[in-house]
C-alpha cells in the first residue's frame, strides 16, 4: 500500500541523432540492440487491471495491432518485453498526436505501478522522424535487411529502389505467430530487422535482438508511411484491414442432459432455430433413464451431434466431454432445459466482434416456470437480480460473493477454456461459477443487454436441494481464485482474517479453507466492527494478505469501515456468499 511519487521519465527522453548513434554503434560492433514502442495498444494491454477503461478504448483495435491472445498473456509477454528492451518508445505530452497529454499521464502512472523505469527512453513516435532523416538510410547502407510485418512484402522495392539490400521479407500480424517468426528469423541472414507488426513486434524485438546478437527495431506505422506517403491514413488503413478481415465465427452449441424429457424437445427446437447458419449442437446425454436417449435418437438434423454415456457422471465431466468433441471455435452452452432465443448465437457473435478482448458473453434472460407452484413475483425478482450485473466491472465488482452469469446463456472461447482447465469435475452444483472465475483471471466478460433466454425455474433445482452443500461449493471456488491471485505473486499460501457470523466463520475455516489453499490466521465473529482497525493494521504491515467477509446481515458496516480505512474491495477485502 505504498505510495511513490509518478516518474518522469520525459527527463530522460533521447532524441533521433541519440538513438541513430546507438544504432549505427551496435550494427558496426556487431551488439543486439532493440527498440520498442509503448503505445495506446501496450499501454491497453500492460494497465487492463489499472486503468481498464483505457482497454475498453482501444478494444475495437485490438486484433489489427496483433492481441490475438488472452489479456494475462499478452500483459505478461509486454512486462517482460518492457524489462529487457534496450530503448523503450512512449508517447510525450509534447508529442504531435492531440492524446499524447493524456497517454503520457497515463504512462507515468503505469511506470509508477510497475515500479520500473526503463534505461533508454525515446519517442513512442521516432521511427515516424527516421524515415525523414538521411542518416538512417546511411546507417542502413551496405547493411543486410529483413523487413518483417503484414505490408513486409511490399515494402521491400522501396528499399531495393534506395539501393539498399533486402535479404528477407516474412509476413507478422498475431500474437499466435511469434514463435515461428522468432525461430524462423534467428536463422536468417540479416543485420537489422525492421518489424512492424504491433504487439507482436514490441514482443518480439528485445527477445530476437538478445538471441541473435542484431538490431531489431519496432517500426510501428514508419512502414506505412514509407508505402502511402502523403496518402497515409491511419483509419482508412484500419477500416481497409477490417473489412478484409472479416468473418463469421463458427459456434458450438453444447448440452449436458440427464433425465431431462420433460422439457428436452422444447429446448432443442428453440436451439436448433436459431438465425445463424454457422453452428453445430453437440448432445452428450449424462446416463439418463427415463425416454431422453429415445428423443435424441429421433433427431434427423446434420448440425446435431449426440454422446450417450452408460452412466451418470456429472454435468462438468459431460460438458468437458462435449467441449472436446466441438469444431467451434466459441462454445454457446445451452442447458436441457431453458430456451434460447433465435437471434441469440447471431447477437452474441456480433457483440465478441465488436468486443474482442472478451473471453466469454452472456446475455439478459428472463425467468420462466419450472414449477407451477411458484409465484410470478419470484420469477420477476429473479430476473432482475440476473439482468443486473452487466459490464466488465459489475461482474468483477461482484464475481467473489457470487454467479452473475447465467450458465445457460454464456458463450466463450474454446481456446481459453481449455487453457484454464475447462469445467472441474469435483464441483457438482458451482462448477459453472468456478469456471468464470478462471476466465475473467484471462480476460474480461459481459453480457449482451438484451434478452435472448428463457432460463427455467425449478423449486427443487440442484442449488436448491441441500443450502449448506451450495454455499460450500461457491466459496470453495472463490477461495481457490482468490488462493492463486495471492499465490501467484507471493508464492505462498495467502494469509487471512474471516470475519462474519460464528457459524459461517468456523465452517470457513473448517471446510473451506483446507480444500482452497487459504491460510486462516483468525476467525472474529464477536465485536467485528471493534476489531477493524487493528485488522487493517495487521494487512498494512503484511502479517496477513487479506480480509474475508462472510455475508450477513451486518457485513455493510464492515465493509463501510474497511473502506474508510482505504482498502479496496477485491483487492485487500473480498465479500463472500454464504447463508450460515
Amino acid at each position: 500500500m505504498e505510495i511513490h511519487n509518478q516518474p518522469n521519465y520525459e527527463e530522460k527522453m533521447l532524441d533521433l541523432e541519440n538513438v541513430l548513434t546507438l544504432m549505427e554503434d551496435a550494427l558496426q560492433n556487431q551488439k543486439s540492440l532493440s527498440l520498442g514502442r509503448y503505445g495506446h495498444g501496450e499501454l491497453a494491454y500492460l494497465g487492463w487491471t489499472f486503468f481498464p477503461e483505457w482497454t475498453i478504448l482501444f478494444e475495437p483495435n485490438t486484433a489489427y495491432a496483433g492481441a490475438t491472445e488472452s489479456l494475462t498473456t499478452i500483459k505478461k509477454e509486454l512486462d517482460s518485453a518492457l524489462r529487457t528492451t534496450d530503448i523503450v518508445g512512449f508517447h510525450a505530452s509534447w508529442g504531435h498526436a492531440w492524446e499524447d497529454r493524456e497517454t503520457a499521464k497515463l504512462t507515468g502512472q503505469l511506470l509508477d505501478y510497475l515500479n520500473f523505469i526503463p534505461e533508454n527512453v525515446c519517442s513512442a513516435f521516432i521511427t515516424h522522424d527516421m524515415i525523414t532523416d538521411p542518416q538512417f538510410w546511411t546507417i542502413l547502407k551496405d547493411r543486410k535487411i529483413a523487413l518483417i510485418g503484414r505490408r513486409a512484402a511490399e515494402a521491400a522495392p522501396l528499399f531495393i529502389n534506395r539501393g539498399l539490400n533486402v535479404t528477407y521479407t516474412r509476413g507478422l500480424e498475431g500474437f499466435e505467430q511469434i514463435e515461428e517468426a522468432y525461430q524462423d528469423l534467428a536463422l536468417r541472414d540479416w543485420d537489422i530487422a525492421l518489424v512492424a507488426a504491433g504487439i507482436p513486434a514490441t514482443i518480439l524485438a528485445p527477445r530476437l535482438a538478445n538471441h541473435t546478437n542484431r538490431v531489431v527495431i519496432d517500426f510501428g506505422h514508419a512502414l506505412d508511411k514509407l508505402i502511402d506517403g502523403e496518402n497515409f491514413n491511419y483509419s482508412k488503413i484500419l477500416m481497409d484491414w477490417k473489412a478484409g478481415k472479416s468473418k463469421n465465427y463458427f459456434v458450438s452449441m453444447v448440452m449436458a442432459v440427464h433425465n431431462g424429457e420433460r422439457f428436452l424437445e422444447e429446448a432443442l427446437e428453440n436451439a436448433l432455430a436459431q438465425s445463424y447458419a454457422d453452428f453445430e449442437l453437440i448432445i452428450v446425454n449424462d446416463g439418463s433413464s427415463d425416454s431422453t436417449k429415445q428423443i435424441l435418437d429421433q433427431i434427423q438434423d446434420n448440425r446435431v451431434q449426440v454422446i450417450h454415456l452408460e452412466r451418470n457422471q456429472g454435468a462438468a465431466n459431460a460438458l468437458n466431454l462435449g467441449i472436446s468433441q466441438a469444431r467451434g471455435d466459441w462454445i454457446a452452452i445451452q442447458d436441457a432445459d431453458d430456451n434460447s432465443y433465435p437471434t441469440r448465437i447471431e447477437d452474441q457473435v456480433n457483440y465478441i466482434q465488436q468486443h474482442p478482448q472478451l473471453v466469454g458473453v452472456g446475455t439478459w434472460i428472463k425467468c420462466i416456470s419450472g414449477d407451477a407452484e411458484i409465484p410470478d413475483s419470484v420469477y420477476e425478482g429473479l430476473t432482475t437480480w440476473r439482468n443486473q450485473h452487466t459490464s466488465r466491472e459489475e461482474i468483477r465488482n461482484i464475481i467473489y460473493w457470487g454467479c452473475p452469469l447465467t450458465h445457460s446463456s454464456v458463450m466463450f472461447s474454446k481456446d481459453v477454456f481449455w487453457e484454464v482447465g475447462g469445467y472441474d469435475p469435483r464441483f457438482k452444483i458451482a462448477y459453472d461459477y468456478d469456471l468464470w472465475l478462471k476466465l475473467l483471471e484471462k480476460g474480461e466478460m459481459e453480457k449482451v443487454e438484451r434478452v435472448l433466454l428463457d432460463y427455467r425455474i425449478h423449486k427443487g433445482s440442484l442449488s436448491n436441494k441441500d443450502g449448506l452443500a451450495t454455499v460450500n461449493e461457491i466459496q470453495i471456488a472463490s477461495s481457490r481464485a482468490i488462493f492463486r491471485a495471492f499465490h501467484q505473486v507471493k508464492g505462498r499460501l495467502p494469509k487471512v482474517i474471516v470475519i462474519g457470523p460464528e457459524r459461517g466463520c468456523r465452517n470457513y475455516k473448517a471446510r473451506i479453507a483446507i480444500k482452497s489453499g487459504i491460510k486462516v490466521e483468525k476467525l472474529i465473529y464477536k465485536n467485528k466492527r471493534r476489531q477493524i482497525p487493528d485488522v487493517v493494521q495487521k494487512l498494512k504491515e503484511g502479517n496477513i494478505d487479506a480480509i474475508i467477509v462472510l455475508d450477513h446481515d451486518k457485513k455493510d458496516l464492515i465493509i463501510e469501515s474497511l473502506s474508510e480505512f482505504g482498502l479496496q474491495r477485491n483487492k485487500h477485502f473480498f465479500l463472500l456468499y454464504n447463508i450460515l
